[in-house]
């Protein structure tokens, strides 16, 4: 895949996959909505990883939630059953993500770890379909995480994440 974006540190070649900088994943995700931003107020995939994180067991599988919507940063917050039928993006997304868990984490989830963050994201995903819009389309579960719209506002993201990260062992500055 040819071609290059801007991002806050320099750019991202998307054939070399990189290169990929703590600072820009944070800033991206911290400005980029849910929900391809149809949700009633602005609620960013940086607050929906740290969400993810505070509901997740133990420190690694912490870790694995703080960063497992990473590869958006630089492909978009693809909305499921559209990347679904682009095989492409989804394997690139699949590489691409693999690549930052090895640079920031040092290793790819378990079997085990892979089925925690799936069925997290999916129970928070039900949670903020309850939570974020007036009239959502449907229950998709009973087993929902404690959200109830404590959105933090959009200015203070960046910086919580960046505490989130640094709580959580992560060097920012890589």
């Amino acid at each position: 895949m040819k071609g290059w974006i801007q991002t806050q540190t320099g750019k991202f070649d998307f054939e070399e996959m990189g290169p990929i900088k703590l600072l820009d994943i944070v800033h991206s995700l911290s400005m980029l909505c849910r929900f391809n931003g149809y949700t009633n107020s602005f609620y960013s995939v940086a607050q929906h990883c740290m969400v993810m994180a505070e509901n997740a067991i133990g420190a690694d599988l912490k870790r694995f939630c703080l960063l497992h919507d990473a590869a958006e940063a630089y492909i978009g917050d693809i909305p499921a059953p559209l990347k679904k039928n682009l095989p492409t993006i989804e394997e690139y997304e699949l590489k691409l993500l693999a690549k930052i868990y090895k640079k920031y984490i040092h290793r790819l989830p378990t079997k085990e770890e892979q089925e925690c963050i799936y069925a997290l994201d999916q129970r928070l995903l039900a949670t903020e379909v309850r939570d974020l819009f007036d009239e959502p389309y449907d229950n998709w579960t009973d087993d929902l995480v404690e959200f109830r719209k404590n959105i933090i506002p959009k200015r203070d993201v960046e910086l919580i994440y960046i505490k989130r990260l640094k709580e959580a062992g992560f060097d920012i500055t890589t």
